[in-house]
């Protein structure tokens, strides 16, 4: 591909990797499945001639598999979505955090998860208080769960708004067996 646009082929130069697509994804799409390849960029990078010339290799290359392929820029992602995902994205694991015993929070998530449905027009600050103190919890562990839960696709809410804790619970769905097993 490179070679046909007598483009210098991109490679990491200290160890010599060539370099690879941002994102490969695979959809099922009116009960087909589909792979979509995208490149992620700043959108101030897209006016370097490297940049535009590496993204034409990618972009070729994947048009010759028959795969869609597109850039994603920080404009196409709505900046509320940005904004959640920054927020959730330290919680995806637990490792970081210090446990008084082995698999003391996954049970703490385990109970929030089972209560959270309960408490539909409480707000998540009330929740997360009231919690804290029923399951003997530092101050703040509530939320760091629930952010854990929302991480981890236990727990799903609206990612086009800014997530706040005024809002009432009913904003944060539990997902059902069901509906679990339709996704995976």
């Amino acid at each position: 591909m490179a070679a046909d646009l007598d483009i210098k082929h991109p490679r990491d130069a200290a160890t010599e990797i060539v370099m690879t697509t941002d994102f490969l994804v695979d959809i099922a799409y009116e009960g087909k499945l589909r792979q979509l390849a995208r490149a992620v960029k700043p959108a101030s990078e897209l006016e370097k001639p490297r940049v535009i010339d590496k993204l034409e290799i990618e972009r070729r290359y994947w048009v010759q598999q028959g795969v869609d392929w597109g850039i994603i820029t920080e404009r196409d992602i709505p900046e509320a979505m940005v904004t959640n995902i920054a927020w959730l994205h330290p919680y995806i694991t637990l490792d970081q955090l210090t446990a008084p015993y082995e698999g003391y929070y996954q049970e703490k998530a385990r109970l929030l998860l089972r209560a959270l449905p309960s408490h539909p027009a409480t707000t998540l600050r009330q929740f997360c208080l009231a919690m804290d103190q029923k399951l003997a919890m530092h101050v703040g562990d509530s939320l760091l769960l629930v952010r854990h839960l929302l991480a981890r696709k236990a727990i799903s809410c609206p990612m086009d708004t800014a997530i706040t804790d005024t809002w009432p619970l009913r904003q944060f769905q539990v997902p059902t067996e069901e509906s679990r097993r339709a996704s995976g």
